[in-house]
């Protein structure tokens, strides 16, 4: 008889309850792959972050959309789980929003790329 192994989904951390950030995402990355490397990870996430969000005014309809779900996918590999939803929000109405609709809702995301990558840097910073 073979048995199955049950997959345990940990609960998330303190901060993902106040700030829509899970650390616990970058505690398991720096497990595998190092503090050094995990620094790495945030510096490029935060540089890509930051040149496609400034790209998104100027998209409409499935570009939008494209780029929406890009931002979800960086979103997630590091824990930021808010952004990642409003991106996610994004990218499933991105194709049909009027312009003015669009705007808001990248204001939206903008606003919770600045509060992850503040988030990001408390990070980093208590661990230097």
């Amino acid at each position: 008889m073979r048995y199955r192994t049950a997959t345990v989904i940990p609960l998330p951390s303190a901060d993902f309850m106040s700030s829509g950030f899970d650390s616990s995402v970058l505690a398991e990355l720096r497990l595998h792959i190092g503090d050094e490397a995990v620094g790495r990870v945030i510096a490029q996430f935060k540089t890509d972050v930051a040149r496609r969000i400034e790209l998104l005014p100027g998209l409409l309809g499935q570009d939008l959309a494209r780029a929406a779900h890009a931002l979800k996918g960086s979103a997630l590999e590091v824990g930021a789980v808010a952004m990642a939803e409003a991106a996610r929000t994004l990218e499933q109405t991105g194709a049909t929003l009027s312009a003015d609709a669009a705007a808001s809702r990248i204001e939206t995301l903008r606003r919770l790329v600045a509060e992850t990558f503040d988030a990001l840097d408390r990070v980093i910073a208590t661990r230097t």
